[in-house]
């Protein structure tokens, strides 16, 4: 009988375990640990076969890389969590519902997505008053966004009596959806923009701080 993990791994013909994992100078997102878990997320529907493929994903995890339970435990929630940010809420539910300790790094387990149609643009917050930091985002935030400036408007915001943040304000340019179907699917692409981006910093600058997603809304 195939099981869980197997199932999941048949449907990714010739992956094999990348040489890095989290905890390892390499964030996991670059490594393609997660092809395994976003697969599953979008596979497995049944809630006795998602637990059954939790348990034998950490122990793929430990059997392929140095880490013990505790850490293949926690990277799996991670991973996982992160994972059910690509799937539709009712998708997502379920393994919510089956996991109890997995989350989405940003949106948490609060699926569906409450009151996103009156939402008008979001900030990008950045709690810091390291100077190289507020640098680094001024001059790096705003070119990511360039391929893109024909979808979202990205502008800094110049906070003189709150030194400790950075905040850029991101609008829609137009009224009609250009590369996403629905304003839900902006929360998950801006909320994943934020996590490769804290990657990318402390690779650079061997610094890191807090980054969240704020939202604001339509005044009727």
């Amino acid at each position: 009988m195939t099981s869980a993990l197997e199932k999941v791994l048949e449907e990714l013909p010739g992956f094999e375990p990348p040489f890095s994992f989290p905890g390892s100078p390499d964030p996991f997102l670059a490594s393609g640990w997660s092809s395994i878990a976003n697969c599953a997320v979008e596979m497995l529907n049944e809630e006795e076969e998602i637990k059954e493929f939790f348990g034998q994903y950490i122990t793929y995890i430990q059997e392929n890389s140095e880490l013990d339970i505790v850490e293949a435990t926690k990277s799996a929630n991670e991973i996982i969590g992160y994972s059910t940010g690509y799937v539709i809420d009712e998708q997502a539910n379920k393994w919510f519902d089956a996991l109890p300790d997995i989350s989405h790094p940003v949106t948490g387990r609060e699926r569906p997505f409450k009151s996103v149609d009156d939402v008008a643009g979001y900030y990008i917050i950045a709690n810091t008053d390291d100077p190289e930091i507020k640098d680094y985002l001024i001059e790096n935030i705003p070119g990511l966004f360039e391929p893109l400036n024909n979808i979202f408007d990205v502008i800094y915001m110049e906070k003189p009596l709150d030194y400790q943040h950075v905040i850029f304000s991101i609008r829609r340019t137009e009224e009609k959806d250009v590369l996403f179907q629905a304003k839900k699917d902006d929360y998950l692409f801006l909320s994943g923009f934020i996590i490769g981006f804290e990657m990318a910093m402390e690779k650079d600058l061997g610094k890191k701080c807090d980054m969240y997603l704020d939202l604001f809304r339509n005044v009727n």
